[in-house]
């Protein structure tokens, strides 16, 4: 482990008068995948808004999950559900784009984390719109004509666990955690892509998603069907991200007044 690190932490130890390269997977050229992603959330959001059989399949799930997890099992899902944490995420996206900065002398990295940083907060209202509960949601109380998350009632059933269901605490669709491990793993590559190696790469921008859906579905946070839609989600904002010329976009004297970039 330290010998992995080494290289790492050697470089960031003193500044460089070379510009900084940002690490762009897949160096998005075409706007027809952007666009497949968009169509293929726009099919899930329609098929999620009445009790489809994607709704009937996430409620089979949750029911079967629920009747077969074990408490230890619980325990790895709560550990394992750090890794799509926005705070978590965020907050190591940030430190290591400031790192940079600090290393190029430029604000370059920065600029791109806080482009991805605005563009996340279109998933609240979204998430506010379609009105999803939680599969650990309960029915609509008899008393109150609403449904919580506490431990009173029945859980959601299919017709209640679509989209626009009118329910309090419904905020469900699509999952947060999908998008953060998308967007900040994303930004993560983007800043250090070119100190780690191949393997590095891969494992920060496939393990988190992986670790986030199965730890979703375990604990009963999200429905199955929420999660690619946060893919989703995350994959457009990323690609949004990813097509900026960050090493050629001219900035004000102000944030870079070396102009090492033109």
């Amino acid at each position: 482990m330290i010998a992995v690190l080494e290289r790492p932490i050697r470089w960031l130890a003193g500044q460089s008068s070379q510009p900084w390269r940002p690490y762009i997977p897949g160096k998005p050229t075409s706007w027809v995948p952007d666009i497949a992603m968009l169509v293929m959330l726009a099919v899930i959001t329609y098929l999620l808004v009445s009790p489809s059989a994607l709704v009937h399949f996430d409620v089979d799930l949750r029911d079967f999950v629920m009747e077969h997890r074990p408490e230890w099992l619980r325990w790895v899902f709560l550990t394992l559900v750090w890794s799509g944490q926005g705070g978590v995420l965020g907050g190591t996206a940030l430190v290591l784009a400031g790192l940079m900065s600090y290393r190029y002398t430029t604000v370059r990295p920065l600029l791109a984390w806080v482009a991805a940083y605005f563009m996340m907060g279109l998933l609240a209202p979204y998430k506010w719109i379609t009105d999803r509960p939680a599969p650990r949601c309960r029915m609509p109380s008899e008393q109150t004509g609403y449904s919580d998350c506490s431990s009173v009632g029945d859980y959601v059933d299919a017709f209640h666990a679509t989209l626009f269901s009118g329910l309090e605490t419904a905020d469900s669709f699509p999952s947060g955690h999908a998008v953060n491990t998308i967007v900040w793993c994303g930004i993560i590559v983007l800043c250090t892509g070119y100190l780690l190696r191949p393997w590095m790469r891969k494992a920060i921008l496939l393990t988190p998603p992986i670790l986030a859906y199965i730890s979703m579905i375990g604990l009963h946070y999200h429905w199955f069907w929420d999660i690619p839609a946060g893919l989703l989600f995350g994959g457009i904002i990323i690609r949004i991200v990813y097509r900026v010329p960050w090493t050629t976009i001219p900035l004000p004297a102000i944030l870079e007044p070396e102009r090492k970039y033109q």
